[in-house]
């Protein structure tokens, strides 16, 4: 019983996190034309490899919204390791966001909520993994 208690909990994050991150990333697409200008700072891009946010939000939306999706539908698919895509997932974004720190010298709120975000997704992957 705990472990479909587990992969439910891991199947409805994943799909959560593919949401907020498709949602995030067309936000970022839309600033390029000067929509939410003020969620997505120019001085970062600075640092960055992009002149706009067009480029991350098309990032964000294929490999964290369209990777959580694919996460999402691998754990209905997959009976031996159904958590395995999702803890790939949770890690790629806990690195992202470190790399994130790392380039831009500094932290910010959203960095530390995707880090927890990220550090959840691998718990419960793991959690799911044990009880399996």
């Amino acid at each position: 019983m705990k472990e479909k208690v587990n992969l439910i909990l891991l199947r409805m994050y994943d799909l959560l996190l593919s949401l907020t991150f498709i949602i995030i990333g067309v936000l970022m697409i839309s600033s390029r034309y000067g929509i939410f200008a003020e969620e997505f700072p120019k001085e970062f891009l600075s640092v960055l490899p992009f002149d706009s946010w067009f480029i991350p939000g098309i990032i964000s939306i294929i490999v964290f919204g369209i990777g959580n999706i694919i996460a999402f539908i691998f754990s209905f698919l997959k009976k031996d390791n159904p958590h395995s895509l999702s803890l790939i997932m949770g890690s790629i974004l806990f690195i992202c966001m470190v790399l994130q720190v790392i380039i831009l010298r500094e932290w910010y709120l959203a960095t530390v909520q995707f880090i927890v975000l990220s550090i959840v997704q691998i718990a419960l992957s793991t959690e799911t993994l044990w009880t399996i």
